[in-house]
């Protein structure tokens, strides 16, 4: 019985990896598994809030349910399972890349750092003192523009994208309206079932207008 726990906690060799400080190995690793599952990832943004929600709003049952999923899906063993990307605020990345190395991931799972206010998907640095700080250039297009380079350099040619704070007005808004209108003119980008507060059918009924099928 020992044996099995053992060979089981050995499957959860995963990291949580910060994607702009890959090592030459770590990038080649996530190019191969890139090419293995077709050019295809998986963006969730912002999946895990603190105990009073993002913004400081209480969280919905359906967003304490959708929290329970990320970390499934972070932590599945699955081996056809897309490679994963995280963006998660600047200011909590240190906490949660702890947090996903607590909660065992079978597969190393890769980071970004975002600017609360814009979602822009930010470099960072520490200080002496081992306090993370935000890199930001002089306008956020230029950050979306290495995070893409960096997409397409790993053979990135597909989305799937979940996450908090999917809202469809006019197009979508907020964290993952700003993501999704970043990235879809240079990638094939799709919603999937993970996201709140509104869902894929909404995404889908704004993305058919705008293609006009």
């Amino acid at each position: 019985m020992k044996e099995r726990e053992d060979l089981k906690e050995e499957k959860f060799i995963g990291k949580a990896l910060e994607l702009y400080s890959l090592s030459s190995i770590e990038k080649d690793k996530l190019k191969q598994r890139i090419v293995e599952s077709g050019g295809k990832i998986r963006l969730i943004v912002h999946p895990f809030h603190d105990s009073e929600g993002d913004y400081g709003e209480e969280i919905n049952e359906r967003e304490v349910l959708l929290r329970t999923r990320f970390e499934k899906t972070v932590a599945s063993k699955d081996e056809k399972s897309l490679p994963i990307f995280l963006f998660i605020d600047w200011d909590v990345f240190d906490s949660t890349t702890a947090y996903l190395d607590d909660l065992g991931i079978a597969k190393d799972v890769y980071l970004v750092a975002t600017d609360k206010e814009e979602t822009a998907p930010i470099k960072t640095g520490k200080g002496a003192d081992g306090v993370r700080f935000p890199l930001h250039e002089t306008h956020y297009q230029y950050e979306w523009f290495d995070f893409k380079k960096v997409l397409k350099g790993c053979g990135v040619r597909e989305i799937l994208m979940d996450g908090m704070k999917l809202e469809i007005d006019k197009k979508p808004i907020h964290c993952m309206g700003t993501t999704i209108m970043n990235l879809r003119s240079e990638f094939s980008v799709d919603v999937g079932g993970m996201v709140s507060p509104d869902r894929r059918n909404d995404y889908k009924k704004w993305e058919s207008g705008v293609s006009g099928k």
